[in-house]
């Protein structure tokens, strides 16, 4: 029953990754964003009746585990298909069309800026999530 929890929590961005496989365009981003809302609320559900975790905090454990892998994960698979021509890497690519992508501070602050404001996120999402 823990691994299925646990497995629940990887689906919104198992889903996305599949989603985008061939690249995707600004409209698309809106429906991502709501399907993964969808998904992380069933984990949320998921973890709740199996393993007894509070929804919110398997929610946001999902959502965490999301932000930090997505963009790693997408950027070094269309860069290896030949959707994303780029000079810079994986790590240090940003999207054209997300929000977050193009807000200035997020620009700013580098790669490892970014990677480490998500590391935190996601560190903060597991340990509510075992607390």
């Amino acid at each position: 029953m823990t691994t299925l929890a646990i497995i629940s929590l990887f689906v919104p961005l198992a889903i996305e990754l599949w989603n985008d496989r061939n690249g995707e365009t600004a409209e698309e981003k809106v429906t991502d964003v709501a399907w993964r809302m969808v998904l992380a609320v069933v984990a949320g559900i998921v973890n709740f009746y199996m393993i007894n975790k509070p929804i919110f905090d398997a929610m946001f454990l999902a959502l965490a585990i999301h932000w930090l892998l997505f963009d790693y994960i997408i950027t070094w698979w269309l860069i290896k298909k030949g959707v994303i021509e780029t000079h810079k890497s994986w790590f240090e690519y940003l999207g054209k069309f997300s929000v977050m992508d193009n807000f200035r501070i997020w620009v700013q602050i580098g790669p490892w800026g970014r990677f480490t404001v998500k590391a935190v996120v996601f560190i903060t999402a597991l340990v509510i999530f075992i607390v």
